[in-house]
């Protein structure tokens, strides 16, 4: 996700650096300045949380810590979610933005690399990887669940909003019930997927979320 932005305040990754926090974002495989990958379908939500894994690793080695909080929006709270029912010992909180947990749409098949796919790639990669594993499970879920609250370890900042194509509203109130002691629920009426760079949500997101692993 675009944490990293130069116009005016918006950069999430200045924010909390500017407020003590050391901030590393990742590239998974497939996507950014990672391997490339001939078969993109091969680009899973486990495949992404064992990358993860192993990038959590490394930063707890370098910084010579033993857990770290972890931030993810869109498919990105599904992927962290297997981090943080797999490794919870690398994790302090998980923070999920406009989180993906299904039932928000009825499923559709995905058979081939769709045009919205593929712009949605040349876009934001370079046309590079065709990491398209995540998208097909989230589209094919139908009234499934994507993410298993009950199997998460850690406390959850859940933020979400009213105007969000991928969010059911009525399960991130079940999750928040199901997460561990500690969690919470922000529920922003009127913000949409990405309220993290939304004019009138940013703020209050990032602030809540300093709030939330700072506590």
């Amino acid at each position: 996700m675009p944490w990293q932005q130069s116009i005016k305040d918006y950069s999430v990754c200045e924010y909390f650096a500017k407020n003590g926090y050391t901030v590393w974002r990742l590239a998974l495989s497939g996507y950014g300045k990672s391997g490339k990958y001939e078969d993109g379908w091969k680009v899973t939500t486990q495949h992404a949380a064992e990358d993860e894994i192993y990038a959590l690793e490394k930063i707890c080695e370098l910084q010579g810590v033993e857990k770290l909080d972890l931030l993810g929006w869109s498919w990105g709270t599904i992927t962290t979610s297997k981090v943080a029912s797999q490794r919870p010992d690398l994790l302090k909180k998980v923070v999920w933005l406009g989180p993906c947990f299904g039932g928000a749409f009825e499923a559709t098949p995905v058979t081939e690399l769709h045009r919205m796919w593929v712009d949605h790639t040349y876009a934001q990669d370079g046309g590079h990887g065709r990491p398209n594993g995540g998208a097909k499970e989230i589209m094919e879920i139908g009234d499934g669940w994507l993410i298993d609250t009950k199997a998460v370890k850690v406390p959850v900042l859940i933020i979400t909003g009213d105007n969000d194509f991928y969010v059911n509203i009525d399960r991130c109130y079940q999750a928040e019930k199901e997460l561990p002691e500690g969690s919470k629920l922000l529920h922003l009426h009127g913000a949409g997927h990405a309220m993290y760079l939304e004019k009138d949500y940013y703020q209050t997101t990032r602030e809540a979320i300093l709030k939330f692993i700072s506590e």
